[in-house]
């Protein structure tokens, strides 16, 4: 039997200098049925992501774990591979607290064929390693390690995806396994290896791995994104903004509208 191609695919950042790329290997699972955990602490859980039963998550690669230890607040642990998120999106971003080990090395970034060098200079980059597997490089004026653990907890922001397929085309082509769920959702290859994002469409939010997670979006009540000063009428994924009978001009601005010569 082959192996089934990787489900989750993260590329984390530290700083705007740091990579790191974790795979796990997928399954086909419907969206989560009522019951399942949707937060943890003030963290909320979002689909295809879950805790509690295989129903509450897609994959055993978005499987959470809710954790309290002596009454501390709780903490949303990835079990795979022992990571606390502090935030999660269904837009493909989370939070994630890493703990660092200093190797102690660090990396001739101005070099045109850098290689490792047992000292320091301003513009290098120190070297990390999580679990012995994934590098990270970040400044190293900007974290201090601790001198006897050698090590620090770094956020890193991470960018989750799709992965048991190659792209969208070749995820369309099964339906039962397909993770855009919304009608009112769309597509969208990744750009760092095998795999696909879902996205609301324009004029919509919500979480679009969910039926009917992509809500229309009532633009008329948010007068700060969407600024309408005249007659505003909401439409599915969008709205119209016209100047009263009457008058002409733009109605998105302040007093954008002007009487006519036929106005009252």
């Amino acid at each position: 039997m082959a192996t089934s191609p990787s489900a989750l695919h993260m590329q984390a950042v530290a700083l705007g200098a740091a990579v790191f790329l974790l795979s796990c290997l997928a399954s086909a699972q419907q969206p989560p049925a009522p019951g399942c955990l949707d937060k943890c602490g003030d963290i909320n859980i979002t689909y295809p992501f879950g805790v509690g039963g295989a129903h509450c998550f897609r994959d055993k690669s978005f499987q959470l774990e809710c954790k309290v230890v002596n009454n501390a607040h709780p903490r949303l642990i990835m079990p795979a591979y022992n990571q606390q998120l502090l935030s999660l999106s269904p837009d493909g971003e989370a939070l994630a607290a890493l703990d660092i080990q200093h190797e102690a090395y660090y990396y001739n970034c101005d070099a045109s064929h850098p290689t490792a060098s047992a000292s320091s200079q301003p513009n290098n980059m120190t070297f990390a390693t999580l679990n012995k597997s994934t590098v990270y490089r970040f400044p190293v004026s900007t974290y201090r390690f601790n001198a006897t653990t050698n090590s620090y907890v770094v956020p890193v922001a991470l960018d989750w995806a799709i992965r048991d397929v190659h792209n969208c085309s070749a995820a369309k082509l099964n339906a039962t396994n397909y993770a855009c769920r919304s009608a009112n959702s769309n597509c969208s290859d990744t750009t760092d290896g095998a795999g696909y994002r879902c996205r609301c469409f324009v004029g919509y939010e919500g979480n679009p791995y969910l039926h009917a997670g992509c809500q229309d979006i009532d633009e008329c009540q948010r007068t700060n994104e969407y600024p309408c000063f005249g007659n505003c009428i909401n439409m599915p994924g969008g709205f119209s903004c016209s100047c009263p009978p009457g008058t002409r001009g733009n109605p998105t601005i302040k007093s954008g509208c002007v009487k006519t010569n036929q106005g009252n």
